[in-house]
């Protein structure tokens, strides 16, 4: 992630300071994407891939933090 949220940031000749720093990224404008933009795409694809009801974003992130706590 670091190294897309990188790529994406020097393409678009943008900072990171302007992120926010936030982990999910407009492609387009390097913008942080929106709550409800991040929602909607891990809606879609949990429902995609026929994840059991209750799956969804806040357990992807909190297996995000864990692992990241876990690295450090």
């Amino acid at each position: 992630i670091k190294t897309s949220r990188l790529n994406i940031l020097n393409k678009l000749k943008s900072s990171k300071a302007k992120t926010n720093n936030r982990l999910f990224l407009n492609t387009k404008t390097g913008q942080p994407l929106a709550r409800k933009t991040i929602s909607d795409i891990f809606s879609q694809a949990f429902n995609a891939i026929g994840a059991p009801r209750g799956a969804g974003i806040h357990s992807f992130r909190s297996k995000f933090t864990n692992d990241e706590m876990n690295i450090e």
